[in-house]
Parts: structure tokens; sequence; C-alpha cells
């Protein structure tokens, strides 16, 4: 009998928006219903190091999750000590990463962007994965001093444009333009 594999992908617009909360639960509901899972965190910043090891917290939470079942270099093989975007790792420790055929399909993340990476990679694989939108809160956003979400805005302005002119096709003109109006009429100006 052949056993058919589901892949969930889960993706979120920032920092401490939740992601790891999501796939922990995720994980826990399979476990608790004695179904297979195998997570996947390709790449993670912001490790410890240990005795010259690189330690990921997000993955090392997973790992222990799936009672070990995993190798923890399976679910994370790239590793960076930096608490920076793993593009950014990427591009200052100079080695070449390559993640599963729909990142690369999806040209990676835009290193132009000095923000909204994920979010214009996760409209990117739009076009060829099916997303299924959770419409409930699932935690709590917590803003950090070292955030890149709380850089003044006039820094993220321009990113949030070129992202919303990329994606424009894949929706209604008058969507393009709420978001748009969303972009430029923000009380995020204010912060």
């Amino acid at each position: 009998m052949m056993v058919k594999k589901h892949r969930v992908f889960i993706s979120g617009t920032g920092t401490d928006v939740g992601k790891t909360y999501i796939t922990k639960n995720i994980i826990k509901l399979f476990k608790n219903n004695k179904l297979n899972i195998a997570p996947y965190k390709p790449i993670e910043t912001g490790c410890k190091n240990v005795n010259s090891r690189l330690i990921p917290s997000d993955a090392q939470l997973f790992y222990k999750l799936t009672d070990g079942e995993i190798d923890l270099n399976n679910i994370n093989p790239y590793r960076f000590k930096n608490p920076i975007s793993p593009n950014r790792a990427i591009k200052l420790s100079k080695r070449k990463i390559y993640i599963k055929d729909f990142v690369k399909k999806s040209s990676f993340f835009d290193e132009n962007l000095a923000n909204g990476q994920d979010y214009d990679l996760w409209l990117k694989m739009s076009s060829f994965m099916k997303l299924h939108i959770i419409e409930e809160y699932l935690g709590n956003y917590i803003e950090e001093k070292n955030s890149i979400t709380l850089r003044p805005y006039y820094k993220r302005f321009f990113n949030e444009i070129i992202i919303a002119i990329r994606h424009r096709k894949k929706v209604s003109i008058l969507i393009f333009i709420k978001k748009i109006f969303k972009i430029l009429i923000t009380r995020q100006w204010i912060n």
C-alpha cells in the first residue's frame, strides 16, 4: 500500500510572528495521533555556540518533540551564530546553500530587499503551492529592539512598494490599489 505524504510549509511575514509556535503544535498534534512527521528548518540563525558547535534553539525543540527520531542535522543542516536574516547570514558566510526545489524555483530570497524577504518568497511560492490561511490568532507578536520590523518605516517603505508591484498580477486591480493605500497610509509612519 502506498502511503500518501503531505507537506506543510509554515511561513510568516517577520520575526517572532508564531512560525515556531505553529510548527511545535503541529508536531504535537501528529505525535499525539501517532502520525509520522519530519520537521525541517533548513536554516537557523541566532544559534548558541556550545563547545564549538552551533546549537539551533527552534530545531532542537523540534528534535525533542520528535523524541530524537530524526537527527538534528537532518532537521537543521545550516546554522549561523548571528541573529540576522537567513539570506544575510548566508551572504556574509560566503556559502552557497540550496534548499529544495521550491526555493530554487522561486528564486530564493531577493537579497536587494532590506526587509520583507520572507513575505516576498511566500508570495512567489503561492503560484505553485496550495496555501491555507489560518483566520484566527495563534500567538502574540512580540517586538524586540533589534527586530527588522522595528526599523523606521521609511526604511521599509520602498521594499513594501516593490513587493506589491512585483505581485500585482496575482490579485484584482481593486485589491492592488487597496494594498498600495495601506502601504502609503499607515500608522507605522508615526513610530
